[in-house]
């Protein structure tokens, strides 16, 4: 009997190095596959397509700045974009115009995301020819505050207070 006692010891202990090396082995490749699908490369020049859109709210205009994956892979689009009010194709008296924010997106191919959303609050300046200016990696693009979107075009809710440009998360 004490040989059998042994001998099923001797299979615990097997048995056990046996299935501790299959599970460090998965773990490892486990591992080694997240790193792989973690190196996404960056948004190559020409694969990125940037468009804006606004939208009224509560006396805002909130300016969205879209990026597009135009390529056949997942890349990162990263850097700052930058939002400019003009009027008549002059810089408008805005704080904080131009602004400037970060950009850190994962965009799959075909995929499109949107950056920080921003808003411009508070205009008290003429509701002719307003326009919104984005700058994005070598990309820029604008919208035209008029026609059915004129609405858009923030409230004048504090004359003689200045006008301004925010991301909206502050």
């Amino acid at each position: 009997m004490g040989a059998r006692r042994r001998f099923t010891a001797l299979m615990i202990v097997v048995s056990a190095a046996i299935l501790g090396t299959l599970f460090a082995g998965c773990a490892a490749h486990s591992k080694a596959s997240q790193g792989v699908s973690g190196n996404v490369p960056k948004c190559g020049a020409g694969t990125l397509l940037l468009s804006l859109q606004a939208e009224g709210a509560s006396g805002t205009a909130v300016v969205f700045a879209f990026l597009l994956n135009r390529s056949g892979s997942a890349c990162i689009a990263s850097g700052r974009a930058s939002f400019e009010i003009e009027q008549s194709r002059e810089r408008a008296k805005v704080q904080h115009n131009p602004l400037r924010i970060p950009v850190h997106l994962r965009l799959s191919s075909g995929q499109q995301r949107f950056a920080t959303p921003i808003d411009w609050s508070n205009w008290c300046g003429s509701r002719r020819h307003p326009d919104v200016v984005s700058h994005f990696d070598g990309l820029a693009t604008h919208f035209r505050f008029k026609g059915k979107w004129a609405y858009v075009v923030p409230r004048c809710d504090q004359p003689g207070s200045a006008s301004k440009l925010l991301p909206t998360n502050s």
